[in-house]
């Protein structure tokens, strides 16, 4: 007999199928096969510039922002177009 079927998992950097024993964690939380783990890079580490905030930006709340009605819809391909142009 043989032993019990080998678990596979998805390596989210290659997008390959390899043994679940071979996948690692990344600094960045992102699960990769061991051979393409990068190591944090220590420009990562350094402090911020004098007078700029540790914190990341945060999101535009929807009060903040001021609604055109006339506004075109941007589209998928990232220019806004009126309904009946091409």
């Amino acid at each position: 007999m043989s032993g019990p079927a080998p678990s596979y998992a998805i390596c989210e950097l290659t997008g390959l199928k390899v043994p679940k024993a071979e996948i690692v964690e990344r600094w960045d939380g992102v699960m990769v096969w061991a051979p393409y783990l990068d190591e944090r890079h220590p420009m990562l580490d350094l402090p911020p510039p004098r007078g700029e905030s540790v914190n990341p930006p945060t999101t535009v709340r929807e009060n903040d922002v001021e609604h055109d009605a006339d506004a075109w819809p941007v589209t998928a391909d990232g220019y806004g177009s009126q309904v009946g142009e091409g």
